[in-house]
């Protein structure tokens, strides 16, 4: 197949029988990714936009915190490493291990509380619009029903998009291109297929987005952290109909005439 899809054969058990078929999968490769020669983590991850979720990653997770001390990155295909060139002392990254679980960014602290939630109109005409245009743009989940997508919203509509096996390394993508391209991010809104956890909400906090969008669910600790750091959390966005979890007394819901 491709660097992204893998053929398999399964057995279809229907009606009292076993049928041989094939069907396309996601691929998931391992990837280690190091700062200046030294192991940060390792990620499952589909091997596409490397560089947009290292630098989407080190930054999400709090180790780098300004453009100016990413210096590039080199990248071995097999086995899969990406080296991360910082100028960043060592204490920083033993900092991170030290406080790193298994889980990204589970455990650790976020700074950057805002005193109030920003102001944030939501026009829900365009917003559906971008919605269908998120649900149909991934050709490989189509396929596969087996990767998780996540999108970055600009003035309500979508600036950047992304895929992977994993809803954090989608999301880190996305992140990593609103970092190399220096948009701001106090202007944009996050959108993910997968369920909105602390350790999303960690990472939009870091970056200073103003809401987050799922398609799916939002847990107890996600609604803790974003009331705590005044982002919007906004849930099961499907079918023309939205939950606003946060700030719902400060959102300005609006309808233009955009179709």
């Amino acid at each position: 197949m491709d660097e992204l899809r893998f053929l398999h054969e399964f057995g279809m058990y229907k009606d009292g029988n076993l049928e041989l078929k094939t069907a396309v999968c996601a691929r998931e490769r391992s990837l280690e990714l190091r700062i200046d020669g030294q192991r940060i983590t390792t990620l499952s991850v589909l091997p596409d936009m490397l560089e947009e979720l290292a630098v989407g990653y080190v930054f999400s997770e709090g180790i780098l915190s300004d453009i100016e001390e990413y210096m590039g990155l080199d990248i071995t295909p097999d086995p899969l490493i990406i080296d991360i060139a910082a100028t960043i002392d060592d204490r920083r990254i033993a900092s991170f291990r030290d406080r790193h679980n298994p889980v990204p960014g589970y455990g650790t602290d976020v700074e950057g509380s805002r005193d109030s939630f920003p102001e944030f109109h939501l026009d829900i005409n365009v917003f559906f619009r971008e919605l269908e245009k998120f649900n149909d743009q991934s050709h490989l989940n189509s396929e596969t029903k087996g990767v998780h997508r996540a999108a970055v919203l600009y003035e309500g509509t979508q600036l950047y998009f992304a895929e992977d096996v994993s809803r954090y390394n989608a999301v880190d993508k996305v992140c990593g291109l609103v970092i190399l391209e220096d948009v701001p991010v106090g202007d944009c809104v996050l959108l993910c297929s997968g369920r909105i956890t602390s350790q999303i909400v960690k990472k939009a906090v870091r970056l200073g987005f103003t809401a987050v969008i799922s398609q799916s669910a939002v847990t107890s600790e996600a609604i803790r952290l974003a009331w705590k750091h005044r982002i919007y959390l906004i849930a099961f966005a499907e079918n023309r109909q939205f939950r606003v979890v946060t700030g719902f007394d400060q959102i300005k819901i609006e309808r233009s005439n955009s179709v």
